[in-house]
């Protein structure tokens, strides 16, 4: 399993994907809030099997909704 942490902002986004033992996989890297940036993410996240991925970020917002049925959990920051 791989997990990939996106903390969102208004302009542009930070993500980071580790493996089930916390081995940082794919370093921070930011992707900017547009098709551009949102182009760079989905390439970082095209070699892993979509089964194998598990995606996390603070709910905030519209962002909380997944309408493709993707592996999406929003979660409050607090909770986390």
């Amino acid at each position: 399993m791989f997990y990939v942490g996106i903390d969102i902002s208004k302009f542009k986004h930070d993500c980071v994907i580790i493996d089930d033992n916390s081995k940082v996989i794919t370093p921070t890297f930011t992707f900017s809030n547009n098709a551009f940036g949102f182009h760079l993410l989905l390439n970082a996240l095209s070699q892993f099997e979509k089964e194998s991925l598990k995606i996390g970020f603070e709910a905030t917002g519209h962002y909380v909704y997944d309408d493709n049925g993707g592996p999406i959990h929003a979660r409050h920051s607090l909770v986390l």
